[in-house]
């Protein structure tokens, strides 16, 4: 037989035992039958306290369940108030002209409502003009229908905005200012 078939099965061979023997150990490892590859450090639970800022991976207390289920009793609760009895919020998705000289485009978002009118009134130099729209669905959220005022109506400087939302009896606003440029 040629000497170098000789080398390549004895090659074959030693290759074939270490590639048997690393399974041998991963699989003892994992069944943790050796430690040749495990911390031997202490794993259990130190009883010391925990800094504030680590997480506990451990089941909850029945301390912490009793108090994580009265947490969200009271969540239940507070939701199930209706929204009439908690006013409206009224905040400014936009304020401003998209472009210079553009009109002045206003939307604004609702909470506390799904329905009713919304006011905006614009203030400059002691003069006051007024525009409505009507309270929409935005798809998960409700809002002021955009209000656009036209360039024509509006000069260059800074304007006052008042946002008020009304349904019925309650009702909610919001203020800022926007600069105008014509």
């Amino acid at each position: 037989m040629p000497k170098h078939r000789i080398l390549a099965q004895i090659s074959l061979v030693i290759a074939s035992l270490t590639l048997i023997g690393i399974f041998a150990i991963i699989i003892l490892e994992k069944n943790n039958v050796t430690k040749f590859f495990t911390n031997t450090q202490n794993t259990q639970e130190s009883v010391e306290p925990r800094p504030v800022n680590s997480v506990s991976y451990s089941p909850a207390t029945t301390t912490e369940q009793e108090e994580g289920n009265a947490l969200k009793q009271s969540l239940i609760e507070n939701s199930n108030t209706k929204i009439e009895d908690q006013g409206i919020t009224v905040y400014f998705a936009y304020a401003g002209q998209e472009v210079q000289g553009g009109p002045l485009v206003i939307e604004a978002y609702v909470n506390g409502t799904s329905s009713g009118n919304c006011k905006l009134s614009i203030l400059k130099d002691a003069v006051s003009k007024e525009y409505t729209s009507n309270i929409v669905s935005t798809g998960g959220a409700y809002a002021c229908s955009k209000i656009s005022i036209p360039a024509s109506d509006l000069s260059k400087g800074t304007y006052k905005l008042v946002m008020t939302a009304t349904n019925g009896s309650i009702s909610g606003s919001t203020k800022q200012q926007v600069e105008v440029s014509i």
